[in-house]
């Protein structure tokens, strides 16, 4: 990673890591005498239609907003990529049924599909993740397999295959370690996503618990205050942007090859 794409991570994680320790009211807590109020010492980002403080309901919205990251990441990067390495490298029989379960969850965009089972189960943080981290799965095992599949028919591989090394230890120890990262480039991408895709779905509103402060429906509830009180709409939206730019920081391919 070059010297300023560290600087540029090391700079956003830590501006939210400050951004969700400071201190701010319960985002609950409703002051009808004091409805969108300016950025003060009292309010750092103002309060909303409802007397809310910004600041607080912020903050709420970015912790679920990471842990549909942390839960829908984790699925699809951990399951994708294990099911695209086995897919590629056994082949076979084991290879075709993968792809195709791989080809059903490309069939349908994991956007549409979070729509439909949120809209019947509710929409939350985990289920969110759970149903963004399956959609992006597909994508990690076409991916994986086809690269899992060249580098199996390399020399080096050949080579220790004939030492007698384990199928195990070739994955683990090899494999793995050469897909890391066009994996990780992947693992940016559908981060960024997720995060798009979540807003998306709290600002539809469908199956969504409306008191929760999730970015999507800050920007709902906030979009009759643009010119009003364009801070409003501005806070949800930059926070989208700067997550999703984060991701493509930390994870890029071509920074993790400069290494």
């Amino acid at each position: 990673m070059s010297l300023k794409q560290k600087i540029v991570s090391a700079v956003l994680l830590l501006a939210i890591g400050l951004f969700l320790v400071i201190p701010s009211p319960d985002y609950f807590q409703t002051d009808m005498t004091n409805v969108l109020a300016p950025v003060s010492t009292d309010h750092w980002l103002g309060t909303d239609h409802l007397g809310r403080d910004v600041l607080a309901l912020m903050q709420a919205g970015t912790i679920r907003t990471l842990i549909v990251v942390v839960v829908g990441g984790s699925l699809s990067l951990v399951l994708g990529s294990t099911l695209g390495i086995l897919a590629g490298y056994y082949g076979g029989a084991l290879k075709k049924v993968i792809l195709l379960v791989a080809q059903s969850l490309l069939i349908l965009p994991s956007f549409i599909m979070a729509l439909i089972i949120t809209a019947l189960i509710g929409l939350s943080p985990i289920s969110a993740g759970l149903v963004l981290g399956i959609g992006a799965m597909g994508n990690y095992i076409f991916q994986v397999a086809a690269l899992s599949e060249e580098l199996k028919a390399s020399e080096f591989i050949l080579s220790l295959r004939k030492l007698g090394l384990s199928d195990f230890r070739l994955i683990k120890n090899h494999l793995g370690k050469n897909l890391q990262p066009y994996i990780l480039t992947n693992l940016a991408n559908r981060l960024s996503g997720m995060v798009l895709s979540y807003a998306g779905l709290a600002f539809i509103g469908l199956g969504t618990d409306l008191v929760q402060p999730d970015w999507g429906t800050l920007l709902y509830d906030y979009r009759l205050y643009v010119f009003e009180r364009p801070l409003l709409v501005l806070a949800p939206t930059l926070a989208i942007f700067i997550l999703a730019v984060l991701f493509q920081a930390l994870f890029d391919r071509q920074a993790l090859l400069e290494r």
